[in-house]
């Protein structure tokens, strides 16, 4: 699964990224603001991570933008195990 956000973990210094499912995406009921959560797994310096991004948009007050990365470590066997359960998904 591809991720909008592709630039802003490279940015951050993540490699072998892994989108999880279980990201959502919503809209306000008066279609100005929308949100998206997503979940990973990725490298980085040898260290292996779970991530949470989530960015909210805000379409009338312009700076009224959120983002954030949530990296959390974990181990490799996690890691792989998460990311063999999303490649599995994605062939079926």
């Amino acid at each position: 699964m591809a991720s909008e956000f592709a630039e802003k973990y490279r940015k951050q210094g993540f490699t072998d990224i892994v989108v999880l499912k279980g990201g959502e995406f919503k809209q306000s009921a008066s279609s100005h603001r929308e949100s998206t959560t997503e979940f990973s797994v990725a490298k980085k310096e040898g260290k292996f991570f779970k991530i949470r991004i989530y960015e909210s948009l805000d379409f009338l007050k312009r700076g009224n933008d959120t983002f954030s990365l949530t990296p959390v470590e974990i181990s490799e066997s996690e890691y792989r195990r998460l990311a063999l359960e999303e490649r599995r998904e994605a062939l079926d």
